[in-house]
């Protein structure tokens, strides 16, 4: 057996490679799964950097490291521990994510420069994969097993995403990040059919699940990347996906609460909330916020203020539900002050700068995305919104770039 042959089963047989990529496939597999596969990625990581490291094959460059992740896991740890409302070890389990990867990630930069292309494969299957069992759940509960009519909630909403148990909020998130991967991995050769059926399902989805947020991202963001990617000469191609999306549409709106959900965005027929609500609700958050303008109030201390304000302002359904923010810039003035907001705003701006400077256009979308969403969602107060930012960003602040063959669907 040759040098070249044995060479390319340990490239086949890398385990931080399989470990990174089943990671990324897992965001749309359930919490568990997530959990789970960030455990062994973690964990192979660390052993594969301490290995290295005994045997003096770690060269340091810190600028594979996202520092801004890191200040920014730093602050919430200082914040949480300083604010006595919590143990140390329970603030640094919630964000250990935001020091954890950018760590791995930056000491095996050479290794995962070459990552990328699975990485985004992996996960855009794990949102195909997530759709078509979402919507084969849904006919089968909402038709199929009906004597009569169809019950439209299967097709909405968190019925819609209740076989993984994601909510529709951040799955609508990761559906839109995937429609970028696949216009980036736009060179499907032989897989032409199943990039159109993907990008199809993922757009229908999409609009059934009636993620406002998402739908807006998706409207504005696709289209103006395919233009980035393609240039002129793909306008008749930006056409054609606006096409399609249209047409998902169309189909969707043709259940009855999703047309609610998103028509009557701010009247008092729409269902679970509209926009008078979420201005509430901002308006409450920024008020709690002046108690510590500077440092915050903590997490505990802030939530528990926060229902207070909800009950004086009579806000019945956010007291009820025990309502966050729902906007991440007023979430992190809320628990960790100004300090906390401009090191947030900081992990933003210092990626882009990174991403614009070598043109990394996906890299620089996904920047969007996740700012634009961070408009009316509190992201980082739930598991895939702390893991998708943390694996993420490191990711891109690799500065990598793709390949310019690559076919989405052959790993």
């Amino acid at each position: 057996m040759n040098q070249t042959t044995l060479k390319r089963i340990r490239e086949k047989a890398d385990p931080l490679k399989w470990a990174t990529a089943l990671f990324a496939l897992s965001f749309t597999l359930g919490i568990a799964i997530n959990s789970i596969a960030f455990s062994i990625f973690v964990f192979i990581g660390t052993v594969i950097t301490l290995n290295d490291s005994f045997k003096g094959r770690i060269k340091v460059d810190f600028n594979r490291f996202n520092m801004a992740l890191m200040a920014l896991f730093l602050v919430i740890a200082i914040r949480e521990t300083l604010a006595g409302t919590v143990n140390i070890p329970d603030a640094v389990f919630s964000y250990i994510s935001f020091l954890v990867l950018p760590l791995i990630i930056g000491f095996q930069a050479n290794k995962i420069i070459g990552y990328l292309p699975i990485v985004l494969r992996f996960f855009l299957i794990g949102c195909v994969v997530n759709a078509t069992v979402n919507l084969g759940f849904a006919v089968y509960r909402g038709i199929l097993i009906r004597d009569e009519g169809i019950n439209f909630w299967y097709f909405t909403y968190r019925y819609l995403a209740e076989p993984f148990g994601i909510q529709p909020i951040y799955l609508g998130f990761f559906y839109v990040f995937a429609l970028l991967i696949l216009i980036k991995l736009k060179r499907f050769g032989r897989y032409r059919l199943l990039y159109y059926f993907s990008f199809s399902l993922l757009s229908l989805s999409i609009v059934l699940l009636a993620a406002r947020n998402a739908i807006l991202c998706m409207i504005i963001l696709v289209p103006i990347y395919h233009l980035v990617e393609a240039g002129k000469k793909g306008l008749k191609h930006t056409l054609l996906f606006l096409g399609l999306i249209g047409v998902c549409f169309v189909i969707a709106l043709q259940n009855p609460l999703t047309k609610n959900r998103i028509w009557n965005v701010n009247k008092k027929g729409n269902l679970y909330s509209g926009t008078s609500l979420r201005y509430s609700v901002w308006e409450s958050a920024y008020t709690v916020s002046k108690e510590n303008f500077l440092w915050g109030l903590g997490e505990k201390k802030a939530s528990a203020l926060l229902l207070k304000e909800f009950e004086i302002r009579e806000l019945k359904t956010p007291l009820k539900q025990k309502y966050h923010a729902h906007n991440q810039y007023l979430q992190t003035l809320l628990h960790y002050g100004c300090l906390g907001l401009l090191v947030l705003l900081g992990v933003f701006l210092w990626s882009f700068r990174h991403a614009l400077a070598h043109k990394n256009f996906l890299a620089i979308f996904w920047i969007f995305l996740v700012l634009l969403t961070c408009v009316t969602e509190s992201i980082l107060s739930r598991q895939w919104g702390i893991y998708s930012l943390a694996f993420f960003g490191s990711i891109f602040y690799l500065n990598l770039q793709l390949p310019k063959k690559i076919v989405p669907f052959n790993p």
